[in-house]
């Protein structure tokens, strides 16, 4: 289940505030992810979610 981990630990590098903006599309992601038949269509959901994840959040703003 190396997808689910790849999922789980994305999860984790968001701060609260974006999981809680996210908090709908985790939950249908999780779902998709739980019904899929195999690791190779798990692990592209898991990168298509990483690429809308960063596509709908703003930028981090880096402090020098």
């Amino acid at each position: 289940m190396a997808a689910m981990d790849t999922f789980h630990s994305f999860l984790d590098s968001l701060t609260p505030r974006e999981r809680e903006l996210l908090q709908d599309l985790v939950r249908n992601q999780e779902s998709d992810l739980l019904a899929s038949r195999s690791e190779d269509a798990r692990v592209r959901l898991v990168n298509e979610f990483i690429r809308q994840v960063h596509e709908s959040l703003p930028p981090h703003k880096k402090h020098a």
